[in-house]
């Protein structure tokens, strides 16, 4: 019979032990020397899957299955360290609870430091890796100081730092020791890189979120010795620390390459190296991401590169960044920061808007794509921030304001991605109605300087800056609303039911149309400026126009159509001259538009000539009329739609999720007559 021993914490009924006493027997626990082990068993892995160990740390099997990091040797005495380990901690708490009792601490050090406030130093920057706004009891560490040693217990895993990790990769053989170097080496000389950053920080930046101008041309100065510096010199252990700076200095560099004013180089120059930064950036980003290089920089990086993608009208690539910008900003804790508090740290609050921005680019390019949105509101308590603006209705750029409108646009754009993806909720045309609802009083209770009926009089930069948020504000609440009716548009003329979606979804194309008129009427582009290529829409102009032909299929007012058909020629005139751009792939994107929207025109030439000849009286002596400029037209459109790839392959119904391009090709194509009203009902 083998008799058990009594656990030291199961002695409920023990006299009181001395401070001194439980510190001795502590000591002794940490002092007992584990018995002899076997040096060279197989890994913890291997042994679980009872696979064959070459016992090498980490093993093969393990670096295939892409465990190498937590491939550890297997010392067959896992049940007697955790014996030990439980008999010491029941050590500690009994050593807690006494030192509580009596009034005191065991060291002043240690209840000093047993908070987890982060050092003053720290407290500055916004590469900080904990986040101040989400301390909870379980991520506080417990220290207690036995002897002469300070034990330390926590539930987060610190882990190790990045240059620990990239240290083990050189010793490994998987990167070069001067593999950050040789990732820095694209970046353009010192001086360019400042001229760069000027253009980035006065134009684009305050469209974006923005992000503070100091502490990133702080961190740029940092890393100078390390992207600019000899070559023959090491950087040691501060080279990893600031990798997550050179990725966010790729990111940058690609916007402002792809919008560089005139006077600094070509268009064509501009897409060519702006491509280039892109694909360096997502080369730091996997290293980054192997060394563990976690900080709001890191998250910047991504955000800046998904909308880089999404400028390239790369809207999957653009999505999956953003899945890795969302888990990044997680591990940061940026998704739990509450309420936003009145007197908020510039730090908290540049964070807080990091998330905002985040949130707001997951929904639309969730909407784009198809998918379900990446970021689960359920597990998310970050609101945007206060507004300290007095008076709403001041034509100056107020950030917590724009970011708080958008924010209201975001949630409406969940409820209609759940309506559309999820397998809870009834699709039905009450719940599209609503929706369409809940985007009217969006815009009624728009401020006035955001309102489509507002004049601003650019005078300065600050309504510079309105104007262009404006108009992203319009041009997304007009592609919602283009999205949410959508699928009715093929039944509005046969369905007096959907004939509101029609109207509607036609109102909001003519809408983006007016919106874009707008912007060139009010803003020049100087050559000294950054051109207007960061300012994005093309897609929503091209899914506003597509929606707009779709629309004018079932038209019945002949002059209205007539009225309509410009805003064609004029996007496709736009698109071809755009197509000369080589930082994009003209058979990915513009020629696919082009062929789009041509069809469609040709579809509604079309239909203009079928009406003309049913009202045209039919003679038998008549003779055959001259084809008319209509007629050779869309001879011509049809040409150019068969010419293209779109035109060429034989598209089924695209699955959930699948290219846009794809799916409006499917639509257009799969516009036979018998889906568009019957001529005969408008013939009368």
């Amino acid at each position: 019979m083998v008799r058990n021993r009594p656990r030291s914490g199961s002695s409920a009924a023990a006299p009181a032990q001395s401070l001194e006493g439980l510190e001795q027997e502590a000591l002794e626990l940490l002092g007992q020397r584990k018995r002899r082990q076997r040096v060279r068993y197989s890994c913890t892995e291997c042994h679980r899957r009872k696979h064959k160990c070459d016992r090498e740390t980490p093993c093969s099997k393990c670096i295939e299955r892409g465990v190498a990091d937590a491939c550890t040797p297997h010392d067959g005495s896992a049940q007697d360290a955790y014996d030990r380990v439980r008999q010491l901690e029941t050590v500690l708490s009994r050593l807690v609870h006494a030192t509580r009792s009596t009034g005191g601490s065991a060291r002043p050090r240690a209840g000093s430091s047993a908070l987890g406030t982060p050092d003053a130093s720290q407290a500055g920057t916004p590469r900080q890796k904990s986040n101040p706004g989400v301390t909870t009891a379980a991520s506080l560490p417990f220290r207690a100081q036995v002897g002469s040693e300070l034990i330390e217990f926590s539930s987060s895993n610190h882990g190790y730092p990045p240059s620990a990790h990239y240290e083990r990769l050189v010793r490994e053989g998987s990167i070069e020791k001067d593999a950050i170097r040789m990732l820095a080496s694209d970046l353009p000389s010192l001086d360019d890189t400042n001229a760069l950053l000027d253009v980035f920080f006065r134009d684009i930046n305050p469209l974006m979120f923005p992000f503070d101008e100091m502490w990133f041309r702080e961190a740029v100065h940092s890393a100078a010795d390390i992207i600019w510096g000899d070559p023959s010199t090491t950087y040691g252990q501060d080279g990893p620390n600031h990798l997550s700076v050179i990725a966010l200095l790729y990111g940058v560099l690609a916007l402002t390459y792809l919008a560089q004013p005139l006077q600094m180089g070509s268009e064509a120059r501009g897409a060519e190296r702006a491509a280039r930064m892109g694909w360096r950036c997502r080369e730091v980003h996997a290293l980054a991401q192997s060394i563990q290089c976690h900080d709001a920089f890191v998250v910047l990086s991504f955000v800046l590169l998904a909308r880089y993608l999404i400028l390239q009208r790369q809207a999957r690539e653009s999505w999956l960044v953003l899945g890795h910008a969302v888990r990044q900003a997680q591990v940061l804790g940026l998704h739990r920061m509450g309420k936003a508090e009145q007197e908020e740290g510039r730090e908290a609050g540049m964070r807080r808007v990091i998330w905002m921005h985040l949130f707001f680019e997951d929904r639309f390019s969730s909407l784009i794509v198809g998918q379900a949105p990446l970021i689960n509101e359920a597990f998310c308590n970050t609101q945007p921030p206060l507004s300290r603006m007095v008076d709403a209705e001041r034509e100056q750029l107020d950030l917590a304001q724009v970011v708080r409108m958008r924010h209201e646009l975001s949630r409406i754009v969940g409820d209609a991605l759940e309506l559309f993806l999820s397998d809870e909720r009834q699709m039905c045309y009450d719940a599209v109605l609503r929706l369409d609802h809940q985007l009217q009083l969006f815009r009624d209770a728009l401020p006035s300087p955001y309102r489509t009926d507002s004049r601003i009089e650019i005078v300065d930069g600050g309504q510079r800056h309105v104007a262009l948020h404006r108009f992203v504000l319009h041009i997304s609440l007009y592609y919602v609303v283009i999205s949410v009716h959508l699928p009715y548009l093929r039944h509005g003329g046969g369905d007096a039911a959907f004939e509101r979606s029609r109207k509607v979804a036609m109102e909001a194309a003519v809408g983006d149309h007016a919106a874009r008129v707008r912007l060139r009427r009010e803003l020049d582009w100087p050559k000294h400026m950054a051109r207007d290529s960061f300012v994005g829409g093309r897609f929503f102009y091209f899914h506003a126009t597509s929606t707009l032909g779709i629309c004018l299929l079932s038209e019945p007012d002949e002059r209205k159509v007539r009225e309509m058909m410009p805003l064609l020629d004029e996007f496709l005139q736009f698109a071809r001259e755009h197509q000369r751009q080589t930082g994009v792939d003209p058979d990915r994107c513009i020629r696919q538009e082009i062929s789009i929207v041509s069809l469609i025109r040709s579809r509604v030439l079309r239909r203009a000539e079928s009406r003309k000849d049913l009202a045209r009286p039919h003679g038998g002596d008549e003779a055959v009329a001259a084809p008319s400029v209509a007629t050779v037209g869309l001879a011509q459109e049809q040409h150019e739609a068969l010419q293209t790839p779109a035109g060429m392959v034989e598209l089924g119904q695209p699955s959930a999720g699948a290219d846009v391009y794809d799916w409006w090709s499917w639509l257009v194509s799969s516009l036979s007559p018998s889906d568009l009203p019957s001529l005969a009902d408008h013939a009368g």
